[in-house]
């Protein structure tokens, strides 16, 4: 046993995030998921574009991707951010979300084990730089480069309420887990159920 305030087995963090993703589809909750790098595993991403959501399309996500992540460009297997690299600066656009300017390429990509074509947004501080500081990857390829940020940037709102709620000893603490390096998935997969058990 993992977790044994919860008496239930240990299961991944892929699991756990597929369990919810469920958790959330089942109920008809509408939006995208927006998720950081950790979550955006090919089989947390083919769970996600196999859920089918209004109108017969699939369920939406953005999530960040890691810069060592390998993707398939124009007959070529390359790394996030060799491509990244390979961007000269005048094919970068600029990009303003509020008072933020940052400059962007975006392109379709296949990603080995994704089941469906993906979208990527790179995005660097200036338009000169030599590394990129995020990649962002969505599988509804027909958003403009503004729409995806946006709603990436909305993760930012549940993490830190989380973080908020979760120090303010709303039920956190009282879970003991028996594996350090399990405790954030598998704590943070009950407080969450819980929350979302209070909402319905």
């Amino acid at each position: 046993m993992i977790c044994e305030a919860l008496k239930e087995p240990f299961r991944n963090h892929t699991a756990l995030c597929c369990e919810l993703i469920d958790w959330v589809c089942d109920r008809g909750i509408l939006g995208d998921f927006a998720m950081d790098c950790y979550f955006t595993s090919a089989e947390v991403l083919n769970h996600m574009d196999a859920k089918q959501v209004q109108l017969g399309r699939p369920q939406g996500y953005v999530g960040d991707l890691k810069t060592n992540r390998i993707l398939e460009w124009k007959g070529r297997i390359l790394k996030a951010n060799e491509l990244a690299a390979s961007i000269p600066a005048e094919d970068r656009k600029m990009l303003w979300i509020g008072d933020c300017r940052q400059w962007y390429f975006t392109v379709t990509v296949r990603i080995p084990e994704v089941n469906h074509k993906v979208r990527i947004v790179i995005l660097w501080h200036y338009r000169d730089d030599g590394t990129c500081c995020k990649i962002l990857v969505r599988n509804r390829i027909t958003w403009e480069v503004s729409r995806i940020v946006r709603v990436y940037r909305h993760r930012w709102t549940g993490t830190e309420t989380f973080h908020r709620e979760a120090s303010n000893n709303s039920g956190w603490v009282t879970v003991s887990c028996v594996m350090p390096r399990a405790k954030t998935g598998l704590c943070t997969w009950s407080y969450w159920r819980t929350v979302c058990s209070w909402a319905s």
